[in-house]
């Protein structure tokens, strides 16, 4: 029977005791700071003082515990219980707390592996689960053992089966831990042994050693509760410490941290001897002031010190719910009178959670992201009375607009004026005159301006153009301004510079007034076209911006309450100018694409130079096969040449006209400067000829050659055999659908013979659709369609409305009525918009079958009854928005397609 040495009997029983001696010793003398730093305030998280005091007094009642367990002041039986409820208390903290660790040393080496960051949880997870099942059984074997009664200590007979297998499988783990740290540092390059073992050193193998082995010893468990409960006391002070915002003057911050006033800044230069002070301060400040603050002292009167979790921001908000600017408090701010050059964002600061670029660059910022943030500071509300007349009004609505954006570009001013001469808010015409002073550089960054803009300056108006005159908005009238005030005048500010309005302008102010919406839509589409504004894209863009920027001032401010509704209809239709007169500018130079040109370009058809006579009004003519060519008479012609030779005119014949173009060739060929173009060379020697047999000279194609032709776009195809020219029309036709082709269609399968179906099913698979609708009275050219001398089959006029449908073959065509199909590519169907008018010349691609005999009709195979035939566009020469309207149309709400 071995026998135990009285030294370790007397360490085991009396060194639980010294443990709880020196953490209550510890707690003594660390108290005062407890009771100042923990206690003296509850505002904190709760969350501290609770670990705190898991940490300081449940440690405590642990190592009392166990003293008084260990020392044998109980009894045998009550030994024998309080010994298992000693290990199963001690058992858990020390397994979750190793655990822990463990797992964040495993995170910490892991992190930047998303498999092994899954596989990992899953691994200690199942350990977990282990080792918990296998300590349960381990806790109720040791509750399970029997102590001699006369035996006063704390014995177990036996190590108990599960605790070898709970500590392997927490060593398992650790070594899984240890070795995943030791592939992730051989598989990074180019690393030799000793930096192999660095990081196995500094990792989870020596953390696992001291957890082990350190916590055995009771007293290093005291040891590291006082630490931990001194580093928590001290930490909670400087929290306390940080916590407050004195708001008060570096003056009384140092009466209230010294007791004394610090010198003027300027006392610690050059002027230091000149001070009138004998106080010495020594650096740095915050030595004693950290003193001064744990101190129980109060603020000056009329100073409060505002904790740092009750601080909050009082600047500028980025956004408010009235669009006012204010700060946090709910103060609006004022506008400075003066505008400085530094006057802008110095920062990068991000909005509305995207990137934007860079404010400081002014060469990437453009005019309208400066009006989109005023539109944040406008002030809101009726500032505007009502009870003046709307010319009033308006007028001073523009001066408030315009004059909080000065200043803007040269260009942006020239369409501000052109908008104030359209709704008379100014009556002369925006005049350019040159000038000798230098650019600004507002000026220079207008990179779309045209040079003859950028060279002159535009002579406005003094009243939009005095950058004087500031901003006046009168202050919202009281509760009480409506009793016993004087008739509502206008603001003298506003409106002492502007000019008498005439009968033209109040007339135009008035249609403005009556129906905003009709307005802006002549403004911004026949308008423009009648000024030529359409022929600059940045006018296409910068026009609806203006405006919209103006007509949402006017809703913003209820300039005109009466009319809220209308003139929000207007700022639909400046949403569609946007987006359809930027289109027009790419329709023009798209159309027509080079399908349509090659359909020209194998027909060889030009409506445009060939008039023929307009569409009859009835159908007289309707029964003749094909119409007839207006006959002149012979005697009226002789009178019509004999007054034009007594006028000394000459009247060059047809016939005149091919001799006259033989000799321009043959002077062409013989050249001006000698044969050939060159010098020194003997205009008498005898040439061959460039052209023996008389035949007139070939002409040059050569500037087709760039164009693919319609075997290169097509490839074989059989259109050239099925389909000829049929009707040609010139004609104003609105946009009613475009057709994508399918997707995924399958190829069409090899056709027998040539067949016009074929044909157009194969032009539908590969080309995108416009169909085309009838668009009268449109002013912008003809307003009736016209049908060219060209045109090959039957057309119905404006009064028909019944018609004899043929058999086989097309119905007779009306252009007042009848809708046309095009194709096009589908990089140019991309800028199309329903509603949109297309102006040009149309001709129809009918079957070849269509103008055979009844004989040979009867030989072939008959047409589809009535079906119908696609066209193509031989020319564009107009393209206008959805909107368009002329001012010659009857007053009234435009329909906005």
């Amino acid at each position: 029977m071995s026998t135990i040495p009285v030294v370790q009997v007397y360490f085991a029983k009396y060194t639980p005791l010294a443990a709880a001696i020196l953490v209550l010793w510890d707690h003594c003398l660390t108290f005062d700071e407890e009771v100042a730093d923990m206690w003296r305030c509850f505002e904190g998280h709760m969350v501290t003082k609770i670990v705190y005091i898991l940490n300081r007094y449940f440690t405590e009642a642990v190592m009392l515990y166990t003293a008084y367990v260990m020392g044998g002041a109980t009894g045998n039986e009550l030994a024998f219980h309080n010994v298992g409820r000693t290990l199963w208390v001690l058992e858990y903290p020390w397994l979750i707390e190793n655990i822990a660790f463990i797992m964040t040393n495993t995170y910490r080496l892991w992190d930047h592996k998303p498999t092994i960051r899954k596989m990992l949880p899953v691994i200690l997870v199942i350990s977990i689960a282990g080792a918990f099942v296998l300590s349960v059984m381990s806790v109720l074997t040791l509750l399970r053992t029997q102590i001699p009664s006369k035996v006063i200590a704390c014995a177990v007979t036996g190590v108990p089966k599960t605790l070898p297998s709970t500590m392997g499988i927490l060593l398992i783990f650790n070594l899984l831990v240890i070795l995943v740290s030791v592939y992730n540092t051989l598989e990074n390059p180019r690393r030799s042994e000793s930096e192999v073992l660095d990081p196995l050193r500094g990792h989870s193998t020596r953390a696992y050693l001291i957890q082990i082995f350190f916590p055995i010893l009771i007293l290093t468990c005291a040891l590291k509760a006082n630490l931990t409960s001194r580093m928590h006391l001290r930490l909670e002070r400087l929290s306390h410490t940080l916590q407050y915002d004195v708001m008060c003057t570096a003056h009384e911050l140092s009466i209230i941290a010294f007791g004394v006033p610090i010198p003027p800044i300027s006392t610690f230069g050059l002027e230091h001897e000149k001070a009138n002070t004998d106080v010495a301060v020594e650096f740095p400040l915050y030595v004693p002031l950290e003193h001064k603050l744990r101190e129980n002292i109060s603020p000056p009167e009329g100073f409060k010190i505002i904790p740092f979790k009750d601080y909050k921001e009082v600047g500028i908000l980025k956004e408010t719910p009235d669009r006012v600017e204010r700060d946090a408090l709910g103060i609006p701010t004022v506008a400075m009178k003066t505008v400085h050059a530094t006057d802008r964002c110095k920062t990068n600061a991000k909005s509305d959670g995207k990137d934007h670029k860079k404010s400081c660059s002014r060469a990437t910022r453009e005019w309208w992201h400066d009006w989109e943030n005023m539109e944040r500071r406008i002030q809101p509300g009726s500032c505007y009375d009502d009870r003046l007349s709307p010319q009033e009004r308006l007028h001073q609505a523009a001066n408030d607009f315009i004059g909080a954006r000065r200043p803007i570009p040269q260009r942006v001013n020239y369409i501000w004026e052109q908008v104030q001469l359209y709704f008379g808010l100014s009556q002369n015409t925006p005049r350019q005159k040159t000038s000798s002073n230098k650019p600004s550089k507002d000026d220079e960054e207008d990179e779309d301006f045209s040079d003859d803009e950028r060279e002159s300056q535009i002579e406005v108006p003094q009243a939009s153009q005095n950058m004087d005159v500031q901003r006046t908005t009168p202050p919202r009238p009281g509760p009480y301004n409506h009793v016993e005030e004087d008739p509502p005048q206008a603001d003298s500010d506003r409106l002492k510079t502007r000019e008498p309005l005439t009968d033209a302008s109040k007339k135009k102010v008035l249609d403005f007034f009556q129906n905003p919406e009709k307005s802006v839509a002549i403004f911004l589409s026949s308008y423009m076209m009648t000024q030529g504004f359409h022929f600059d894209e940045y006018k296409l863009l910068d026009f609806p911006r203006v405006l919209g920027f103006f007509i949402k001032y006017l809703i913003t401010n209820d300039v005109w309450p009466e009319c809220k509704a209308r003139l929000v209809r207007s700022q639909n239709t400046i949403d569609i100018a946007s987006q359809e007169l930027i289109c027009t500018s790419k329709i023009s130079k798209a159309l027509p694409d080079v399908l349509n040109n090659a359909f020209r370009d194998h027909w060889k058809i030009n409506p445009d130079v060939f008039f023929g006579d307009a569409v009859p009004d009835d159908d007289s003519d309707a029964d003749e096969p094909e119409a007839k060519r207006r006959k002149v008479d012979p005697e009226a012609a002789a009178e019509f040449e004999q007054s034009l030779k007594d006028s000394n005119v000459d009247l060059v014949k047809p016939e005149d006209v091919d001799t006259l173009m033989e000799e321009a060739v043959v002077a062409e060929e013989s050249g001006g400067w000698g044969s050939e173009g060159k010098w020194n060379v003997d205009d008498g020697a005898k040439l061959a000829p460039k052209n023996p047999w008389g035949n007139p000279p070939e002409q040059d194609w050569s500037f087709l050659k760039s164009r693919p032709g319609l075997m290169t776009l097509l490839g074989p195809t059989a259109l050239p055999v099925t389909h000829t020219t049929g009707i040609v029309e010139q004609s104003m036709r609105r946009i009613a659908d475009v057709i994508p082709p399918p997707n995924d269609a399958p190829a069409l399968p090899h056709a027998e013979s040539p067949s016009p179906q074929a044909v157009k099913a194969e032009l539908e698979r590969r080309f995108t659709k416009v169909v085309l609708s009838p668009w009268l009275g449109t002013r912008t050219g003809n307003d009736e369609p016209t049908i060219s001398s060209l045109s090959k089959g039957p057309v119905l006029g404006k009064e028909d409305v019944k018609v004899n449908v043929p058999p086989s073959g097309p119905k007779p065509h009306n252009p007042w009525k009848d809708n046309i199909t095009i194709f096009v590519g589908e990089d140019v169907a991309k800028d199309l918009r329903k509603g949109m008018g297309l102006g040009g010349s149309w001709i129809q691609m009918a079957h070849r079958q269509d103008f055979e005999s009844e004989v040979d009709k009867k030989k072939k195979k008959k047409g589809k009854k009535s079906d119908d035939r696609f066209w193509y566009m031989c020319s564009l020469m107009t393209v206008i928005t959805s909107y368009h309207v002329v001012p010659s149309e009857a007053h009234g709400d435009v329909s906005i397609l």
